[in-house]
């Protein structure tokens, strides 16, 4: 369900608001749901044993039931939250005495590309007042909330004659009021002085079937309530075919909320192969790894490590610019064996069989790109990982990878890039902050088998792969003198928005994300002044490894 509408008490308006719009979730949150009322099957009375029970998982529930006794808004922002938990796209904000006059119809025009609109492009005021556009007689009138100099300054009432009437991008709106009629929303000064408050407002347009919006000229400020507006998430328009990516963010947050200490991360498509004690070993202290000690170049290449025949191999998501160098797929020769500290490994990756996870490039030009991964070890009982060398990217994906604790933080995946490379992009990401805690990954033979092959995934790749070579370029690059490791991946972040690597809407969610993870008491790693990995090797001595 992705349209949502929120009101607090229940009443025969809302019954009736909640027929006209059938097919959209309507919130109601209440102390106690009615008795012996007939409702519609799309009501959802949010009531106080939810919201307690909510409290318990929800430091956001939690805090706001200490002031709702005092503070009656509070229980709109509850209701708020939950439609935004369950995906909501746009949620119509009510009160229980404000019946909807209109039907869905109408607001499913808010979804569509554009709008037709008019404005005034010339505005000289950051103030905007929009009530005498919608009547007939343009007499002096205010909505409520309307800065009381402005009323008393009637220059600032006098609506432009200058106008601009067009189709608007509907991503660049974010709140629709809509004017309620009969009991205008003005403020009590005009009641008392105007006669025959109660009005309606007219159309823009001359054509009662045309919805003609007015929009506020940019940067200015026009006061809207909470009887009768509809909330947009723009956004969601530019990535709804990615939709369930934003449905696996919200699961990774509801496991870190009850307390998970490691993730396995999977598609529906990839079968386990491996029993749960395959990933107990990685709660042990220390585990038995490989690595490379001398490697030379920024990215890493582990699929050859873990085939017999070391051909032309690479995981989807590797640089064009790095395939097409065949000394950057070669595996180095010097190689080094020994007992890893787990609290340096941050994500665990392992190498899906069958329907291997590289890109449609490889499966192109490669006969048979359906394989089997051997282990490291030619022991089958040692489930030998391959540590990438500190300050290296490698590419992993959301398919079959397991999220130590340390790394937790790091699950978020962008929305705005399509669900092709938006774990990819992740892992680029989120390597480079870990470059800067300390934390490695780790990448081990196969835990699960891939069933399915996406037929399309060439058209969705080449959104983003064009990208990868210069993003690798610009995050190795990227440095930060930022001694809080949260202030540090919200600056990345935002300096991935300036570059055009992702979205505003990719700032707000890793910010509120870091927010929500910091509130339930999650510990974040550290940034240290100096770093040492020491690692006990079978030669018999200890080998001091990538310190600065």
């Amino acid at each position: 369900m992705h349209n949502w509408a929120v009101v607090v008490n229940f009443s025969t308006s809302v019954l009736q608001t909640a027929k006209r719009l059938s097919k959209w979730c309507i919130v109601i949150v209440v102390e106690n749901r009615p008795n012996n009322i007939k409702v519609t099957e799309n009501i959802f009375f949010l009531n106080a044993t939810i919201q307690n029970e909510l409290a318990k998982i929800s430091p956001f529930y939690k805090a706001s039931l200490l002031y709702a006794k005092q503070h009656h808004i509070v229980h709109k922002n509850l209701g708020y939250l939950w439609a935004i938990l369950h995906g909501a796209i746009m949620i119509w904000d009510f009160d229980n005495d404000n019946e909807l006059i209109v039907n869905e119809s109408t607001f499913s025009t808010s979804l569509n590309e554009t709008m037709e609109a008019l404005t005034v492009p010339n505005h000289n005021s950051t103030l905007f007042n929009p009530y005498p556009f919608f009547v007939s007689n343009p007499k002096k009138l205010w909505p409520r909330g309307y800065p009381s100099q402005s009323i008393s300054d009637s220059s600032k009432q006098i609506i432009s004659t200058q106008t601009l009437r067009g189709l608007w991008p509907t991503k660049n709106i974010g709140i629709i009021h809509s004017l309620t009629e009969c009991q205008v929303d003005v403020d009590s000064v005009y009641k008392s002085v105007v006669p025959g408050f109660p009005l309606r407002f007219q159309k823009i347009s001359n054509d009662r079937n045309k919805d003609v919006k007015l929009i506020a000229p940019r940067r200015t400020f026009s006061p809207y309530n909470k009887q009768s507006t509809l909330h947009l998430r723009p956004t969601s328009l530019l990535y709804a075919k990615q939709h369930h990516i934003v449905q696996k963010n919200l699961g990774y947050l509801w496991a870190v909320l009850h307390g998970a200490t490691m993730i396995w991360d999977f598609d529906n498509d990839n079968e386990l192969i491996v029993n749960e004690s395959t990933f107990s070993t990685s709660l042990n202290e220390t585990m038995e790894a490989l690595t490379v000690p001398n490697h030379n170049s920024t990215l890493f290449n582990p699929y050859p490590f873990f085939v017999s025949n070391t051909k032309k191999l690479w995981p989807r998501g590797y640089p064009s610019q790095s395939i097409s160098d065949s000394s950057k797929l070669i595996i180095s020769t010097q190689t080094l064996r020994g007992l890893w500290p787990t609290k340096n490994i941050g994500i665990i990756h392992s190498l899906s069989e069958c329907q291997v996870d590289v890109d449609s490039v490889y499966k192109s030009v490669v006969p048979g790109f359906s394989l089997r991964f051997q282990k490291i070890s030619n022991d089958r009982n040692k489930d030998v990982k391959l540590i990438a060398p500190r300050r290296t990217f490698s590419p992993y994906s959301k398919q079959s990878t397991l999220h130590l604790r340390p790394s937790l933080w790091a699950l978020l995946l962008p929305v705005t890039i399509s669900q092709q490379v938006s774990d990819i992009c992740r892992s680029y990401v989120m390597q480079r902050l870990m470059w800067d805690v300390g934390l490695q990954t780790a990448f081990a033979g196969s835990y699960s088998i891939k069933k399915h092959v996406d037929h399309n995934e060439h058209e969705l790749e080449k959104e983003f792969s064009w990208k990868i070579d210069k993003l690798v370029e610009y995050l190795t690059q990227w440095s930060s003198t930022e001694t809080s490791f949260i202030k540090r991946v919200k600056q990345l972040f935002i300096s991935l928005y300036e570059y055009g690597y992702i979205e505003l809407i990719d700032v707000h969610l890793i910010q509120l994300w870091l927010e929500e993870l910091h509130l339930i008491g999650y510990t974040f790693p550290e940034i240290p002044l100096k770093y040492t990995l020491i690692v006990r090797t079978f030669a018999g001595h200890l080998d001091r490894m990538n310190t600065w």
